[in-house]
């Protein structure tokens, strides 16, 4: 069985395809990638067939993910009752994914800070990322096939 992992944020060209690299490579460095189906949306169609943004690519690159082939795409409904884990990067995403099915949504939560990262403040992104690293390796851990 396959465990399908969808990360939600804005404009899905910061925090979710960071979250999205992170979890996939982590997931290929376990020798576990085939269990899981990996994704990541934007609850805006604003940037859709974008690439991440500069500084996602070069924090991630920095500490050994590459999510430069990722691109932009906006979160549709069956998104949320296809995977098994859709995950937002903040409370507010989480109040839109419900939103959109007009329900609740079958997820664990936001999953971060709030608020938006500025592209002018890459420390953030870092600091950012190094969190995101731990919470994800939990999250892997934990659905790893027995």
């Amino acid at each position: 069985m396959t465990t399908k992992v969808l990360f939600v944020c804005t404009a899905n060209l910061c925090r979710s395809p960071m979250a999205e690299g992170v979890f996939r490579s982590l997931a290929e460095r376990a020798g576990v990638a085939d269990a899981f189906e990996i994704a990541s949306a934007g609850t805006s169609d604003a940037f859709v067939g974008r690439p991440p943004t500069p500084e996602a690519i070069d924090v991630a690159a920095s500490r050994g993910y590459d999510i430069s082939a990722i691109r932009s795409r906006q979160i549709v409904t069956d998104d949320i009752v296809r995977f098994d884990y859709p995950l937002a990067m903040d409370s507010r995403h989480l109040v839109e994914m419900r939103w959109l099915v007009q329900g609740p949504v079958r997820a664990p939560g936001a999953c971060g800070q709030s608020g938006h990262l500025s592209p002018s403040s890459p420390r953030r992104f870092s600091t950012l990322k190094v969190s995101r690293e731990t919470s994800l390796s939990y999250l892997l851990w934990g659905r790893l096939p027995q």
